[in-house]
């Protein structure tokens, strides 16, 4: 009887074990209060926490664009609709594709993978056209230290994109406000862009009101996982051996 809890228990803890495994997810409202016309530091940087419960996840996001082959930093605004780039006190405070392509970088504190975000598409007369919310979100590699600029202000473009060599793109057929699938699968990073522009021809503008991550497991976790299914397999092996050695007499 013993034997059988001993079993039990370890196969309890391997299933625990594997329950914490699975992948957190988070959710990052970034609505704010800034004015709309205000214009602050470029290079500055925001950073959030989101907790699903039992666990935090953090991330620094900053503002850029790229220009003639040069990436510029930019005013990363807080506003009312979420996140935006402004590049001068005339400019757009929004992520857009007009004259420089805007980008926001978005660093988090342990791996993760994009699985949808909110884009509230803005139109301004400036594009002459109506608004649309086409972006591009670029992956980045391993390595990068998630509270500083892995680049800095004045890198070349080519230097940059080295940097986040993965690409897709996240299309809409309409600018609606709800949270919009982002279909990275399995691709996971600390370090992403999310850039205005896409393959037609409209100029894209928006604000990043919400990004939901989904956090891969830490390797502590997968360690404790481990751990239990190898006390349910060293509690398995332990009965066997001793229901071997019983012996029968006749």
């Amino acid at each position: 009887m013993r034997h059988l809890l001993k079993i039990a228990s370890a196969a309890a803890l391997a299933t625990v074990m594997l329950g914490s495994a699975h992948a957190s997810v988070y959710t990052f409202n970034f609505q704010g209060n800034d004015n709309s016309n205000t214009f602050g530091t470029l290079g500055n940087s925001r950073t959030a926490t989101a907790s699903n419960g039992t666990s935090s996840l953090s991330v620094r996001a900053t503002a850029w664009n790229f220009s003639g082959g040069t990436t510029n930093a930019s005013y990363l605004g807080n506003y009312a609709a979420g996140l935006g780039n402004k590049d001068n006190a005339a400019d757009e405070h929004l992520v857009d594709s007009f004259g420089a392509t805007d980008f926001i970088l978005l660093q988090f504190s342990t791996p993760v993978t994009l699985t949808s975000a909110i884009f509230n598409a803005f139109s301004s007369p400036n594009f002459n056209q109506k608004s649309d919310s086409d972006a591009n979100i670029r992956v980045g590699t391993g390595g990068m230290n998630w509270t500083t600029n892995p680049f800095s202000d004045g890198a070349s473009q080519a230097s940059v994109l080295a940097m986040f060599p993965t690409m897709f793109t996240s299309y809409v057929t309409s600018n609606s406000s709800s949270p919009r699938p982002l279909n990275t699968g399995s691709l996971r990073s600390t370090s992403w862009i999310i850039e205005a522009g896409g393959a037609d021809s409209l100029i894209d503008g928006f604000k990043i009101g919400q990004v939901t991550a989904s956090a891969v497991p830490e390797p502590a976790t997968w360690a404790l996982m481990i751990l239990g299914f190898g006390a349910a397999g060293v509690a398995l092996r332990s009965r066997r051996a001793k229901a071997a050695r019983v012996h029968y007499a006749f």
